[in-house]
């Protein structure tokens, strides 16, 4: 994962230093090229299951307060994902710049 937040958006402020509609063509190459890998995948069989399987909704209720916890986590990243390149933006940072403040935060820190 982190090297996927590393890679990803120095690729993409890259490519967006170029064209920056090009940056949607390239990520609907890349998800056509996870469909293609994802269909190659080998079918398995699944053996019979000797147990009743748990119910949706218990396991929902389950995982409730995991989800709540993890709702103001994400809404968070979203907002500093969504807020950030607009306040660099806005400060005269140019695509390059924002690419490479996100590759800057994925870097581990010690580094």
């Amino acid at each position: 994962m982190m090297a996927g937040m590393l890679i990803g958006p120095a690729i993409g402020g890259f490519i967006a230093l170029y064209n920056l509609s090009a940056v949607f063509v390239v990520s609907a190459c890349v998800c056509a090229v996870a469909i293609v890998a994802l269909a190659l995948l080998p079918n398995v069989r699944a053996e019979p299951m000797l147990d009743v399987p748990v119910g949706a909704l218990r396991i929902a209720r389950k995982m409730a307060p995991l989800l709540v916890l993890g709702a103001g986590t994400s809404y968070m990243i979203g907002s500093f994902d969504t807020i950030w390149p607009l306040y660099m933006t806005h400060r005269g940072a140019n695509t390059f710049a924002v690419g490479l403040s996100f590759v800057a935060f994925a870097l581990p820190p010690r580094c």
